[in-house]
C-alpha cells in the first residue's frame, strides 16, 4: 500500500474511475474491487499500487456480464431465470462473484 492514508488512496481511485471509466465499470464490480483492496491493504506488489494501474486494469482486463448477456450468448443459460443463473454460477464456482440484485456475474477482476 502506498504511504498515504487509505481514504486518500480510495479517493484517488474513485477520481480515476469517475474521470475515465465510470460508464465502463459497474458499481457492484467497483464496490467489490474496493472491498478487496481495502481488506488486503492494496495490491501485493507495492510497485503496482497506482490508481491509474488499478482502475485501468479493472476496466480493460476485467470481465463481467449481465445475466441477459449470458442468456443471449450461451445456450446453457438461455432458458434459465435470474435465480437459476445465479444458483448455477454459485454452485459451479466458475465466477469470482455473483451479484444477484444487479444481475451481474464477475469472471475476472483484471488485477
Amino acid at each position: 500500500m502506498p504511504q498515504i492514508e487509505w481514504e486518500m488512496f480510495e479517493m484517488l481511485l474513485d477520481d480515476r474511475r469517475r474521470d475515465l471509466w465510470e460508464d465502463s465499470i459497474d458499481d457492484c464490480v467497483w464496490e467489490y474491487a474496493m472491498e478487496l483492496l481495502r481488506e488486503s491493504d492494496g495490491l501485493p506488489d507495492p510497485g503496482l499500487n497506482y490508481p491509474s494501474y488499478i482502475v485501468d486494469n479493472i476496466a480493460v482486463n476485467g470481465s463481467w456480464e449481465s445475466f441477459d448477456d449470458l442468456r443471449r450468448f450461451y445456450d446453457k443459460y438461455s432458458d434459465m431465470d435470474d435465480d437459476q443463473i445465479a444458483d448455477e454460477l454459485e454452485q459451479t464456482g466458475d465466477a469470482i462473484a455473483v451479484f444477484r440484485e444487479e444481475k451481474i456475474v464477475l469472471w475476472n477482476l483484471g488485477l
